[in-house]
């Protein structure tokens, strides 16, 4: 029997906290379907139909997908969808009757405590499957996620970089590069490791407050221009070669960064000529000369001072 459960929230955005809550379910449940939950009492900082590309994104990188459409099929055991209704009638569409949520702290138990009961008064068969958030992800809500990105000096912002770019309303294609120089350099469970404190990231993290502090919106997008076309091309290519995002052996990530290092390199090359610092030109020099993901990763790792602890 096929265990199946449903994530849902607002996720307005996605954060390494809700990454984390997904990836411990994964190892109990063989599928789960992320809803992003419309509640009609807040007004989110990207529609609904964003928050579930961004998710979609966040979770594969490397695969083309379009912010038309309703749903997005990440593997053979994650989709994404959203709804503007009841969880619990998605739920009951779905016949799931098990509910996913993440617990960062008392408050939250709280709140979780209440709407438990809230679904239980609505559909008694629905039961509620917890995950506790590690001590490094306390502090990792959407709301500090709001709080502190654009921030130029923060470098954990909590989500990745392509959620950063579309809440700044900045051009994209440099965080979905980021997005997937990280995420095929990183293992997300692993105790006391979380991506966006890892070294690598926050040296992407740097690079990025620069880039957006030395290059006009309007600069960025004449270079996304030119390479976008290219790039979503060879998303394409690897959503066929590649067809589960959760079962990555390091020779599929190998073959991935392969696919990808032409375009990236030459869209890199392309932000040089802006008047970059010195480290986030080290950043994109590493990424562009790096022969593999493993070198690349290190590479980044290795610009992160020790000063900067």
């Amino acid at each position: 029997m096929t265990r199946e459960a449903i994530y849902a929230g607002s996720f307005d955005p996605w954060s390494y906290g809700h990454s984390f809550v997904l990836e411990s379910s994964l190892e109990i449940f063989d599928t789960v379907h992320i809803c992003v939950a419309v509640n009609p009492s807040k007004t989110g900082m990207l529609s609904p139909a964003r928050r579930s590309f961004l998710i979609a994104k966040s979770l594969a990188p490397f695969y083309f997908f379009s912010e038309e459409q309703n749903s997005y099929s990440i593997s053979s055991r994650v989709t994404v969808s959203y709804t503007y209704g009841l969880v619990s009638d998605f739920a009951r569409k779905k016949q799931i009757r098990t509910l996913l949520r993440g617990l960062r702290s008392t408050s939250d138990f709280e709140s979780e405590f209440n709407l438990y009961f809230s679904n239980y008064a609505i559909s008694p068969e629905i039961k509620t499957w917890t995950v506790l958030c590690p001590p490094e992800l306390l502090h990792c809500s959407s709301t500090f996620v709001r709080t502190v990105v654009g921030q130029p000096t923060v470098t954990t912002v909590g989500t990745g970089f392509l959620a950063q770019c579309m809440l700044l309303e900045r051009p994209t294609l440099v965080g979905e590069i980021f997005d997937l120089i990280l995420g095929l350099g990183f293992k997300f469970i692993q105790a006391g490791s979380i991506p966006g404190a890892s070294p690598a990231s926050r040296a992407l993290q740097l690079a990025l407050s620069n880039i957006f502090e030395v290059i006009a919106p309007e600069q960025l997008y004449d270079h996304q221009t030119k390479w976008v076309e290219e790039f979503r091309s060879v998303l394409r290519t690897c959503q066929q070669q590649i067809p589960d995002a959760f079962d990555l052996s390091d020779e599929s990530k190998d073959r991935i960064y392969v696919l990808f290092s032409s375009v990236i390199s030459q869209f890199l090359r392309s932000l040089m000529n802006a008047p970059l610092s010195d480290q986030t030109a080290q950043v994109l020099e590493v990424i562009r000369l790096s022969q593999n993901r493993a070198s690349c990763v290190n590479g980044l790792a290795d610009l992160w001072s020790p000063n900067h602890e």
